[in-house]
C-alpha cells in the first residue's frame, strides 16, 4: 500500500483525507485495489465516501469533520475488505 496526499493527486489505488482527532489531524487511507465496492463505507458515512459507479471502488467525496468523525471511524472499522485505515 502506498500513502499519497489527496490534493493534486491523480494516482490510482490509494487516496487519503484528513481526519480531525482532538487538535491534530490523522488521515483516512483507501487502498482501492482490493476494494469490492460493497458500499459499507458509503452506507455509514455517505457525506465522505461513495462507491464510484464506473470503477466500483470506494472513493473519498467529502471532508471529514468533527461532526462526522464517528461515522467515518465506524466505516473504517466496518470495511469488509479492510481497505480503509487510519494513518497518524
Amino acid at each position: 500500500m502506498v500513502f499519497v496526499p489527496l490534493e493534486g493527486d491523480d494516482s490510482e489505488g490509494v487516496e487519503d483525507m484528513p481526519l480531525f482527532k482532538s487538535h491534530r489531524k490523522i488521515h483516512v487511507v483507501i487502498d482501492r485495489d482490493p476494494c469490492i465496492g460493497c458500499g459499507m463505507c458509503e452506507g455509514l458515512a455517505p457525506e465522505v465516501f461513495r462507491v464510484n459507479p464506473e470503477t466500483l471502488k470506494c472513493e473519498i467525496i467529502g471532508e471529514v469533520t468533527p461532526e462526522n468523525k464517528a461515522d467515518v471511524m465506524d466505516a473504517v472499522q466496518s470495511c469488509t475488505m479492510q481497505v480503509l485505515s487510519i494513518k497518524h
